[in-house]
């Protein structure tokens, strides 16, 4: 075999043994890429978790600092839900955090919206661009459709219903963003102190 035939042959095994390590480099990449969204979802609601919200929320409210625009900030929780674990059993429980996790994402689908389950019966949702007026009255349509909602329990059909805090701000250079969350909590704790099965601000 010529010096030159032997230099093709190798030439070619090295491009044959790139492309493998390309494909399997991409597989590896892709399963890397499924691995981190399976970590972010909720296994209870198949909504995103407390974790992707903390990542999502600190990247979101740089942007809004560098582009100047508002973020809003819901967050809901399930009325009397110890009532409905206690009655009903823990399985009823899931069965109705899923449901309402899943009427509250499908009222928060532009691309930008973020949904998660903020922890217990409590989510929160990320919706930049969005000012307070627009906030409070996506805030009522979510209150709305949750009370419309019925699931079935061993025996009975059950209904919940929902209190929403809502807070607006527009970030700054030096802003604190758990200031925005804080707001929206103490409006769902006005919400919660006034009977419940509203919206706040």
């Amino acid at each position: 075999m010529s010096r030159r035939t032997s230099r093709k042959k190798l030439e070619v095994e090295v491009d044959e043994r790139t492309e493998e390590l390309k494909t399997a480099l991409s597989k590896l990449t892709e399963a890397h890429i499924i691995l981190k969204e399976l970590t972010t979802i909720d296994a209870v609601t198949g909504i995103r978790n407390r974790q992707y919200f903390d990542e999502v929320f600190e990247q979101e409210w740089k942007r809004a600092i560098r582009q100047k625009y508002e973020i809003s900030m819901l967050v809901l929780d399930i009325d009397h839900f110890k009532r409905v674990n206690d009655t009903y059993g823990h399985l009823a429980g899931d069965e109705c955090l899923a449901k309402v996790a899943t009427a509250i994402d499908s009222m928060l689908n532009r691309p930008s919206d973020v949904v998660a389950r903020f922890g217990g019966e409590e989510f929160v949702g990320i919706l930049p661009y969005v000012g307070k007026v627009n906030a409070c009255q996506l805030a009522e349509q979510i209150r709305e459709r949750v009370e419309e909602l019925t699931f079935e329990g061993e025996a009975e059909a059950i209904q919940v219903t929902i209190s929403i805090g809502v807070s607006t701000l527009l970030p700054a250079d030096g802003g604190d963003p758990k200031r925005l969350i804080a707001a929206a909590d103490e409006a769902l704790y006005k919400a919660k102190s006034t009977g419940c099965n509203r919206v706040c601000t």
